[in-house]
């Protein structure tokens, strides 16, 4: 995952996540693997936030332009593997809300 902020790389990690041996049957049931990115940014700011497989290219990225909404917060879910939406060819996408938790 990568957080620029006007263009400037202010974040870039990865992460590995193990898949599941499960099959879910709902998104809370447990059947999903799950880790969390550290140490990014959480003041406000004009942020993008790129997301994209290990074993694609970073030209096949999702993104998400924090300036597109005037909320307070925005919280992010990064989705990998099966998708919902069949137009999503990288098998990742990206889920927002604006009712953050504390």
């Amino acid at each position: 995952m990568e957080i620029t902020e006007d263009d400037e790389t202010v974040y870039d990690d990865a992460i590995d996540v193990t898949p599941t041996d499960e099959e879910p049957t709902g998104e809370t049931d447990g059947g999903w693997g799950e880790k969390s990115f550290e140490d990014y940014p959480t003041e406000p700011g004009a942020y993008t936030v790129y997301a994209w497989r290990g074993d694609r290219s970073r030209e096949d990225r999702e993104s998400v332009d924090f300036r597109e909404w005037d909320a307070e917060c925005v919280e992010l879910q990064i989705h990998i593997g099966d998708s919902s939406d069949e137009n999503i060819e990288s098998g990742l996408n990206i889920w927002r809300t604006f009712e953050c938790r504390d």
